[in-house]
């Protein structure tokens, strides 16, 4: 069972091997308590040594990083390109695009996008839900796995599932040397050196990602016209620029809104799609 588990939980479980080993009924002993008191959680999974638990937290340091990544993003056109061919080559015509948590919003973005651009099928699928649940069809198919750190159990059953299937699989990360680019039969990683939880800039940077593949495929395929590729193309690159516009100009907006609520104890976010 072990083997199934992250590698920052196998090494915790190694360096305590008389320690009681969690279960459903026991989920958190005492001994797993301690340690992550002493080390948070996000920090062993994200494998960082820098832990800040007073204002600037890392999550604001990651979020004016953005724009610096996002353009970073783009100097990988040229593998994207390269992943679009052979797609192509092996015959795909169908997509599934999964992951669980944020990972799953992208995967439903990237559903969306690819079935506008490149003239494929797709769907989208919360990792779960597809080892469970999906019914393979007749049509070449791939799947398209993503995960921040590589190491998500949903989504690593999930590739292991769709190997047993048969169909190609493809990870999508953010973490370099992860299990799931082990398990997978292509790779794309762009890693963003997250050292906090709520990591924002994995989701962002995996966006330009699909905005490149899907773009890739389209011309690829002949969906999308000279034309209508130069078009996306340029717009694409300009998202960096949009996203340090919005920083800078918002950036004392949004410091004001969250000065005015810092002594709320809870909030009620309301949203529609995603």
């Amino acid at each position: 069972m072990t083997n199934k588990l992250p590698s920052w939980a196998r090494e915790l479980l190694a360096r305590n091997p008389e320690a009681t080993t969690p279960t459903p009924e026991d989920p958190m002993p005492a001994w797993l308590e301690a340690e992550f008191a002493r080390v948070p959680l996000w920090a062993r999974i994200r494998g960082t040594d820098d832990i800040r638990q007073h204002h600037p937290y890392l999550l604001i340091e990651d979020v004016r990083s953005q724009p610096d990544l996002m353009r970073h993003v783009l100097e990988l056109r040229s593998e994207l390109a390269a992943l679009a061919h052979r797609l192509i080559e092996q015959g795909i015509r169908h997509l599934v695009f999964t992951g669980c948590g944020s990972a799953f919003n992208g995967a439903q973005f990237g559903s969306f996008l690819c079935r506008q651009w490149t003239g494929w099928t797709t769907e989208s699928h919360e990792s779960l839900e597809f080892t469970n649940h999906w019914a393979q069809g007749h049509e070449p198919t791939a799947v398209i796995l993503q995960s921040a750190t590589g190491a998500s159990i949903e989504t690593l059953d999930a590739a292991r599932h769709a190997a047993d299937l048969g169909v190609l699989t493809v990870s999508m990360t953010n973490t370099q040397g992860s299990v799931l680019e082990e398990l997978c039969d292509e790779g794309i990683c762009f890693p963003t050196g997250q050292r906090c939880g709520p990591d924002v800039s994995v989701l962002t940077t995996r966006l330009v990602l699909l905005y490149l593949l899907a773009l890739e495929v389209g011309v690829s395929t002949g969906t999308l016209s000279a034309h209508e590729a130069d078009a996306l193309g340029h717009a694409i690159g300009q998202l960096p620029d949009a996203a340090a516009q919005f920083l800078q100009e918002e950036d004392l907006n949004v410091s004001q809104i969250a000065n005015a609520l810092k002594d709320q104890r809870a909030l009620m976010m309301v949203g529609g799609g995603l």
